[in-house]
């Protein structure tokens, strides 16, 4: 659907409206804890690694940049470290040294992280609907030039370490990301790694997008055809 708003701008509108009324419906919390959590479920994962050794979640090096619209990430955080610190307001700050930048927006912010935010529940009304689609994000296909992809190329320019979640490595989503328009060298290889999961991806396609899309940032090795649960329990890539 973006892509075809994107190519159709005079549908923006009410395109932004049909992707807010078909995804609310699917913010279900239940689908993200047991026993409704879905088999290979990597948040629990995810946050674990994220503790300090002293049980602390704070202070991580860690920024998060994703395409999806979707919120359940957030609050699933939330909901887990809310129910260790025993606080909301605990769980509110805590989160708040995780950085996660959505680039082509959210189904509106978190409540009760956004004072004025949304709930991750799957009832719809029109008001609902309109809160999320306005902060839905179409950009033109020859620009990027939004607030949300300058933050991205700033964290990605940045990192020390660059990790691909179940990503689709769209050309021109890649493009927008800046830090891959030109070719990498061994010396940039070295001082930033890049690695993560391919998943679906057979060999000679990983190696056209390896070489053209991110211009040889990624090893030939550097990349996964395991699941992200599976991936962050045989890596474990934010500490190896």
């Amino acid at each position: 659907m973006d892509w075809f708003l994107e190519d159709h701008p005079e549908f923006t509108e009410v395109g932004k409206v049909a992707i807010a009324a078909a995804l609310i419906p699917l913010e279900n919390p239940d689908r993200l804890f047991p026993p409704g959590a879905p088999t290979g479920h990597w948040y629990e994962l995810l946050l674990n690694k994220l503790y300090s050794s002293d049980g602390a979640f704070n202070g991580s090096p860690l920024s998060i940049v994703t395409f999806n619209y979707d919120r359940s990430l957030e609050h699933y955080l939330f909901r887990v470290l809310e129910t260790r610190s025993g606080a909301a307001d605990r769980a509110v700050d805590a989160l708040a040294c995780l950085e996660i930048v959505h680039v082509h927006g959210r189904l509106g912010g978190l409540y009760p992280l956004v004072g004025d935010g949304r709930p991750y529940l799957p009832q719809i009304s029109s008001d609902e609907i309109r809160t999320a689609a306005d902060q839905i994000i179409v950009i033109g296909k020859a620009s990027g030039d939004t607030m949300e992809f300058e933050r991205a190329r700033a964290l990605l320019f940045e990192a020390e370490r660059i990790i691909f979640l179940g990503f689709g490595f769209h050309p021109l989503s890649v493009h927008r990301l800046g830090v891959f328009d030109e070719p990498w060298d061994d010396e940039r290889r070295a001082r930033v790694r890049v690695q993560g999961t391919k998943l679906g991806v057979s060999p000679p396609a990983w190696e056209q997008i390896r070489t053209e899309v991110l211009k040889g940032a990624a090893p030939n090795r550097g990349m996964t055809g395991w699941a992200v649960h599976d991936y962050f329990t045989e890596v474990d890539p934010l500490n190896s």
